[in-house]
């Protein structure tokens, strides 16, 4: 006789190793998405996959009566790794003066707290990465996205 008990369900990241070039698992880089113009300026996000673990246990019951419990794992990828490419500001345009506007301007909106320094340091690029989510971006590394949305950049890209 066999009962099966389902033991509960939960959903975990499968995290990818750390590469050289990362900032909170966006990397900026001199590569380009395929066709990208040249002169263009990109980073890249590494969103790992997820994996739902399930774990079944059956109740069996031994040729001599004893009673035997089985527990069985089971894995399935609910969404594949990705690779997600934004465009960010060049190195150049990443100026202390253009860091300082950065600051300005999130704090202008009640997210940067902190002084305007000119520095992108760990209180700025959290302020930025709470900016842009609602954007579609989840990153702390500024997408030109948001810096067109905050003001400080003009034009198409």
């Amino acid at each position: 006789m066999i009962r099966s008990i389902a033991t509960g369900v939960f959903t975990a990241a499968l995290l990818t190793g750390c590469t050289l070039g990362l900032v909170n698992d966006t990397a900026l880089t001199e590569e380009r998405p395929d066709g990208a113009a040249p002169g263009t300026c990109w980073a890249k996000q590494i969103k790992p996959a997820v994996i739902q673990t399930s774990q079944t246990q059956s109740v069996l019951t031994g040729d001599g009566g004893e009673t035997i419990y089985q527990t069985e794992t089971s894995q399935t990828i609910v969404e594949e790794r990705q690779e997600v490419w934004f465009q960010v500001p060049c190195r150049r345009v990443m100026t202390e003066d253009f860091i300082k506007a950065v600051q300005r301007a999130l704090q202008a909106r009640a997210i940067y707290r902190g002084p305007i320094t000119g520095v992108l340091d760990q209180r700025t690029a959290k302020a930025i990465g709470i900016y842009q989510r609602p954007l579609g971006i989840d990153s702390q590394v500024l997408s030109l996205l948001a810096a067109k949305e905050l003001g400080l950049v003009a034009g198409r890209f």
